[in-house]
């Protein structure tokens, strides 16, 4: 099976680590992104691109303005 076949039937993925999986874009929590789940929360957050392993080391910091 290829990985776009196994993506469009809704397939998770494992995360490991987590520094391999985008924590907002990738469908490896729930069936959706969080990013398309909590659009607003998204909209909000400082780093788009951030992965797994990151928001876990680092929580939900905020840069310091």
């Amino acid at each position: 099976m290829k990985i776009s076949e196994s993506f469009s039937k809704g397939d998770r993925i494992r995360v490991g680590v987590g520094n391999m999986v985008k924590f907002w874009e990738d469908r490896w929590l729930l069936d959706s992104s969080l990013k398309d789940l909590y659009h607003l929360l998204f909209a909000i957050s400082y780093n788009h691109e951030c992965y797994v392993q990151e928001v876990i080391n680092l929580g939900w910091q905020r840069p310091a303005t």
